[in-house]
């Protein structure tokens, strides 16, 4: 029990050594539309759901995969805090965190894609979901933060992404579009994949 939360639904997970068996699409849907980016520093609300959402959508405008996977890999991308919780990236540079973070949130990735069937993304998929994932960021900085983003070092949005506009959604509307996401990319996926040795 030392290292383990109960979920939304009821489930039981070890954080140390979690079994594809306790994750849930529900509790990551739940947990993320609850969950505030930017550790709540933004001016309005603004969830993880509704990040994961945005990273899906600019990989759909830019990589549209025929099959969804690329799009679902995005949605996924930050599944993991949904039982981790989300570190704001300050801290993630320090050595002594990044070291056990990146240990914890890698091994929760992987149950997370298990359980759900997604394949994992590969080197170029990852590069591709980063490079949404900067995107977004730099999409948010423009509209929840004070400094616009300014000094950020983030990348030019461009003009594919331009009609997109961020409006604050409570947890219930958030959790939602998650699933509507999920629905949406979930309904080009082929048969599920193998369970990994």
């Amino acid at each position: 029990m030392k290292h383990t939360i109960e979920t939304y639904t009821g489930l039981t997970v070890d954080l140390a050594n979690p079994d594809p068996r306790t994750i849930s699409a529900d509790d990551i849907a739940h947990a993320l539309s609850r969950i505030q980016r930017f550790g709540g520093h933004t001016n309005v609300p603004y969830s993880v759901a509704q990040h994961s959402v945005l990273v899906a959508e600019i990989a759909h405008r830019l990589y549209p995969s025929p099959d969804g996977l690329l799009e679902r890999q995005a949605l996924l991308h930050d599944a993991q805090e949904a039982y981790l919780g989300d570190m704001v990236h300050p801290l993630k540079t320090i050595p002594s965190v990044a070291n056990a973070w990146n240990w914890l949130e890698a091994q929760m990735a992987r149950v997370i894609h298990l359980a759900l069937g997604v394949q994992r993304p590969d080197q170029a998929a990852t590069q591709r979901v980063h490079h949404c994932d900067r995107l977004a960021l730099a999409i948010e900085a423009r509209e929840l933060k004070v400094s616009r983003g300014e000094g950020w070092d983030l990348p030019a949005i461009p003009a594919a992404l331009n009609g997109i506009r961020l409006e604050p959604l409570d947890h219930h509307e958030a959790k939602r579009q998650w699933w509507c996401a999920w629905g949406m990319t979930s309904a080009m996926r082929p048969a599920p994949i193998a369970a990994e040795a």
